[in-house]
């Protein structure tokens, strides 16, 4: 379905995220300081961001940039992105479909706590994506930031357990509502400490 005039698309709305100052425009900083409030550390934080915009920048701005343009973001779709975006940047249900049931067969698939490892979806973006170095390297930034601050879910692999995620968390990712509520959850105990802190010297 193509998005109203005007509207985002869903590509969009998963990015804007990063785009701190709302203005269209993601510097590579925003991007560095955006996965930081998510939880990664600052050198894991910045070497995310290097290979994100170092695969985007290039590509939406037309030039040797390394600043993002939101309203560009479509050209920055690559294979290895698996089909869950479409080229224009829409949303397309059926390929998230497919992952599931591609990867944990039909009938887990529907299970209530399925969940994906991470290990599982980069299999798939692999298998539906290009095979070339820098596409991996994006696919896998992607999926790092991801599973790093997203799994809400275990899974047992080799007697080890293993995060994951489930298919309502990771609806909510490619809806663009998944990294925002988390940032927020994030800052709720530091809030929460000034406050006490206030009261305290009151």
């Amino acid at each position: 379905m193509e998005p109203a005039a005007g509207r985002p698309t869903a590509l969009e709305r998963h990015v804007a995220y990063f785009d701190r100052r709302r203005c269209g425009r993601i510097r590579f900083r925003d991007t560095v300081v955006a996965i930081h409030d998510l939880g990664p550390g600052w050198e894991l934080s910045g070497l995310l961001a290097f290979i994100i915009h170092a695969a985007l920048g290039p590509i939406t701005s037309r030039g040797p940039h390394l600043t993002i343009e939101v309203a560009a973001i479509a050209r920055g779709v690559h294979a290895g992105d698996t089909g869950i975006f479409d080229g224009e940047g829409r949303f397309v249900p059926a390929v998230f479909d497919q992952l599931w049931v591609e990867t944990l067969g039909a009938e887990r698939a529907g299970a209530a706590d399925a969940a994906l490892t991470k290990a599982e979806f980069l299999r798939f973006m692999k298998a539906h994506g290009e095979k070339s170095t820098v596409g991996g390297w994006f696919s896998w930034a992607e999926a790092s930031i991801l599973f790093c601050v997203g799994s809400d879910a275990y899974r047992e692999v080799e007697g080890k357990l293993v995060p994951a995620l489930s298919r309502r968390r990771l609806s909510r990712f490619y809806a663009g509502e998944l990294l925002p509520a988390i940032a927020r959850l994030r800052r709720l105990p530091s809030r929460k400490r000034r406050d006490e802190h206030g009261q305290k010297k009151l």
